[in-house]
């Protein structure tokens, strides 16, 4: 049943809904399906625009799986409200793009279901299961793209 979940049509739909309401958590999510992560401080940003290799550098990446959730929940700070940045971006990549920096490395990044239920609750939400590297940040770094209307500013 679990493959219905990426349909995108009303049987992919109802699925979801019934993995949220049921708080399901998935097994696998496939190589093409959209990651979002929130750009919302910053120090996250050089001054040309473009995102420091420590956006991806933290001890757990949080992302949103965007076939769960919605651009506008998804671009929200999540309670990190930071007054100097005007308008949080959100970074958009795939899957199959964080699984590809497994290649030469020793490390197996791979990205996993984690719904938060509290504080605030979020279904869609999903970890990297290792720390990338700081030639695996700058990598993925080179692959995204912002979403139309969701580059950060400052």
């Amino acid at each position: 049943m679990e493959g219905l979940l990426w349909k995108k049509n009303l049987f992919g739909w109802l699925t979801r809904k019934c993995y949220e309401r049921l708080w399901l958590k998935i097994q696998y999510i496939p190589d093409n399906q959209i990651l979002w992560r929130c750009v919302y401080n910053s120090h996250q940003i050089k001054p040309d625009g473009t995102l420091k290799s420590g956006f991806f550098m933290n001890h757990e990446i949080s992302v949103d799986i965007a076939i769960l959730t919605t651009i506008e929940r998804a671009s929200e700070a999540r309670g990190k409200k930071e007054f100097w940045i005007k308008k949080p971006g959100l970074s958009e990549f795939l899957v199959g793009v964080v699984r590809s920096l497994n290649l030469n490395n020793d490390r197996r990044i791979d990205v996993k279901h984690d719904p938060k239920k509290e504080n605030p609750r979020n279904y869609a939400h999903g970890i990297f299961t290792d720390k990338l590297s700081r030639a695996q940040s700058k990598r993925l770094i080179e692959l995204l793209s912002f979403p139309a209307g969701k580059t950060p500013t400052y």
